[in-house]
């Protein structure tokens, strides 16, 4: 059961990343297309048109989760949506391809992803944290979905600025349910001294974490510059009804993809989750390379979208847990810059590849990146034993703080004023357990 904080959460955080997501999403399999017209178009500008966002996004991310853990997470959520919106401004005018990079750049640098997902880690208990994180990654999921069947119908109706103008309006929606629905606590202690970042970083399941979203974010990205253009040339499908290739591989793989997730998660085998979709992006990979007739095509693309999806949905909640709370926005920083970075890096290999070689080469490499990529994830830890507590305001207003810290195993204390509740995150194998119901009153 959801207390209200993970309630206000969940409802909030799904609907600004699906808002966000779908715009940006349904650039993806038109981008390629529609751009060729403006000045400055080539492969290698079509390419950094893809990839400015996650430069841009993959150098702010630390910065923007640093900020949040001085100054809150909500303030600076709100402030990146706002960034968000002028860069999306700018795209909507853009005549030239170097105003449409600038756009896209413009875009990226309103880098929430960070921040929102730390603060998930805050605000949700430990046996909530990875439904409401799956919620998450499978509502990027769903908007992909949805993105990949409305996107070639804006663009077939208006162009690359009817889409940008889609986005304004998403962004301002965004930002309205934001405003009105995020949590943020107002105040934490915790019995821990701070890390310093370096000490973060050290952690070996983090750096693997974020080589696994640089990869996967690298050869999806890249597939992107590839995908549309052969669905055009080799399969002479008409842009007007490529939806009709995403609607069947995103949604059907998505159907398939939430019981096989759901029955790992139940098992607690979340590394097996990892290398499964690790496993489903590799064939997908050579199943694009090989396939020459329409349906193998959408067959491979299924694959990919099903480890995709799953990755998706495990990597941030993985991550959020081997952190400690104090840092948890500067390492969800350096995920989520790895994972636009590897956006940045896909539009840029894709562009390169398509303009020195063959476009099915796009895939080849991207195969040799998961095969790369196995060895690291098969290294990957249990993160320690955390549990969290949450007592409602009418048991927190009476504890002392203080007091709460000084028990063993308590690791930290958060407020959340307008829901009315107290969280508590507790290590179970060093907590005084009869000493903590001593002090709440009552057993937990």
């Amino acid at each position: 059961m959801f207390s209200r904080v993970e309630r206000h959460l969940l409802a909030a955080g799904v609907v600004i990343y699906m808002t966000r997501m779908v715009g940006l999403f349904m650039l993806l399999p038109v981008l390629a297309i529609y751009a060729q017209g403006l000045p400055g178009a080539s492969a290698l500008t079509l390419g950094l048109a893809l990839g400015a966002y996650g430069l841009t996004q993959g150098f702010m991310q630390i910065p923007m989760g640093w900020l949040s853990d001085r100054f809150g997470r909500r303030p600076i959520i709100l402030a990146g949506l706002g960034l968000f919106l002028f860069g999306s401004l700018v795209a909507v005018f853009a005549d030239t391809m170097f105003g449409l990079i600038l756009g896209r750049a413009l875009q990226g640098l309103g880098a929430i992803s960070s921040t929102l997902l730390a603060l998930v880690g805050d605000s949700t208990r430990e046996e909530n944290r990875s439904r409401i994180m799956a919620v998450i990654g499978i509502s990027i999921g769903v908007s992909f979905g949805i993105a990949m069947v409305v996107g070639p119908m804006l663009g077939a109706a208006g162009g690359l600025p009817a889409i940008f103008w889609t986005i304004v309006v998403l962004c301002i929606f965004s930002l309205i349910i934001g405003w009105r629905w995020l949590p943020e606590s107002r105040r934490e202690a915790t019995s821990q001294a701070r890390l310093h970042w370096v000490d973060v970083l050290k952690n070996p399941n983090l750096w693997r974490l974020d080589l696994s979203v640089l990869l996967l974010h690298t050869m999806q990205m890249s597939m992107w510059v590839a995908v549309p253009i052969l669905l055009v040339d080799e399969f002479n499908l008409p842009v007007a009804r490529h939806w009709m290739v995403y609607l069947v591989a995103v949604f059907g793989s998505f159907i398939l993809m939430a019981p096989f997730m759901q029955w790992m998660e139940r098992r607690g085998h979340h590394r097996g989750k990892i290398l499964a979709g690790i496993l489903a992006v590799l064939a997908a990979q050579l199943l694009l390379k090989q396939s020459t007739i329409l349906p193998f095509f959408v067959m491979a693309l299924f694959v990919f979208f099903w480890g995709f999806n799953l990755l998706e949905a495990s990597l941030p909640s993985y991550t959020s847990k081997v952190v400690e709370d104090s840092r948890r926005g500067f390492a969800m920083g350096t995920f989520s810059t790895c994972q636009f970075g590897g956006a940045f890096l896909g539009g840029l290999m894709g562009g390169w590849i398509a303009h020195h070689g063959d476009l099915h080469s796009i895939f080849a490499v991207a195969a040799v990146l998961a095969l790369l990529w196995l060895p690291a994830a098969w290294g990957l830890k249990a993160p320690r034993s955390v549990r969290s507590l949450i007592l409602p305001a009418s048991e927190a207003e009476s504890i002392n703080v203080d007091k709460l810290l000084a028990i063993p195993g308590v690791i930290s204390v958060q407020l959340f004023n307008e829901q009315c509740e107290m969280l508590l995150r507790l290590d179970t194998e060093k907590l005084d357990q009869a000493a903590l119901e001593k002090r709440i009153g009552r057993p937990i």
